[in-house]
């Protein structure tokens, strides 16, 4: 389907750079993957445990989905400890973005001296650095996913299971549409940013119907789980959103970034004149 191979395309296309990123500047790299894990689970943490801390102050003891080794711990300790712990995790979350806002810069630096090509365009540099972060980006939500996947695997699968169906089933969706009707392929392509926003929002409220159904009809899962599944989800897909529209961005400069990081590649693709292509046979004639 057009839409599968176009994300194929896409994802052989950004492994091949990052490759060449990792073989230029691989520490700077590795740091931007690690520093974004860190900020965005201090982050979710940093907006967990406040919610944490007004169930407590509105209970007259510990409610039983809490753990129940806190049940050692008088209410009013656990208040202040909560919130001590909200305060470190959103400082680790200030400190981590900076430092990744410092090592992208630094990678990104590095990515422009190591590449020793000569000037092509204006912004050179300013693209080199821009593919960079956001090509380092991905590969850290890219990170997240996998983790996020696993522990909504042990946590919620069914929840899970809803999530994954929304993407294959959309993304299915929207490539017989293109595959069908022309008109709707190009459609997609001018307007790709805003319906990337729009159906972001429409899983996220999706996933909360499901929730809601799943406690009312069945079983559902723990209080704390369902928050943190929600919580969970609505980072994924805002992440998600980023990524799919950092690529759309890079697609359309793939072949500056081509000219720049990989040798044989034209920064242009010109149609090719017949004699030109007469006067390269000539030449490799045996018998000149």
């Amino acid at each position: 389907m057009w839409l599968y191979r176009l994300a194929g395309r896409q994802l052989h296309w950004s492994a091949a750079v990052l490759k060449k990123f990792f073989s230029l500047v691989p520490l700077p790299t590795l740091a931007v993957v690690a520093l974004t894990l860190v900020s965005q689970f201090s982050k979710l943490l940093a907006f967990f445990l406040p919610l944490k801390v007004i169930i407590l102050i509105g209970s007259t003891g510990i409610p039983r989905y809490f753990p129940p080794s806190w049940a050692a711990y008088d209410r009013d300790v656990l208040v202040i400890a909560l919130s001590l712990a909200t305060l470190v995790f959103y400082c680790t979350y200030l400190l981590a973005e900076r430092l990744l806002e410092v090592m992208a810069e630094k990678g990104a630096a590095g990515i422009v001296v190591r590449s020793r090509k000569l000037v092509l365009f204006s912004n050179q540099d300013e693209v080199a650095s821009q593919a960079y972060r956001k090509l380092a980006a991905g590969l850290a939500t890219g990170v997240l996913t996998g983790l996020l996947g696993a522990l909504f695997a042990v946590l919620y699968p069914a929840f899970l299971s809803v999530m994954v169906a929304y993407v294959l089933g959309v993304s299915l969706v929207l490539s017989l549409a293109a595959q069908r009707q022309p008109k709707w392929r190009t459609k997609l392509q001018e307007n790709a940013s805003g319906l990337v926003g729009l159906l972001s929002g429409a899983g996220f409220l999706l996933l909360f119907a499901f929730m809601v159904l799943d406690f009312l009809l069945w079983e559902g899962v723990g209080f704390m789980v369902a928050i943190i599944s929600l919580l969970l989800s609505r980072q994924l897909l805002g992440r998600l959103e980023s990524v799919i529209k950092d690529a759309l961005w890079l697609h359309g400069k793939r072949l500056q970034i081509n000219a720049i990081f990989f040798t044989g590649h034209q920064l242009e693709k010109a149609p090719e004149n017949p004699r030109h292509r007469k006067l390269w046979e000539l030449l490799t004639l045996c018998e000149r």
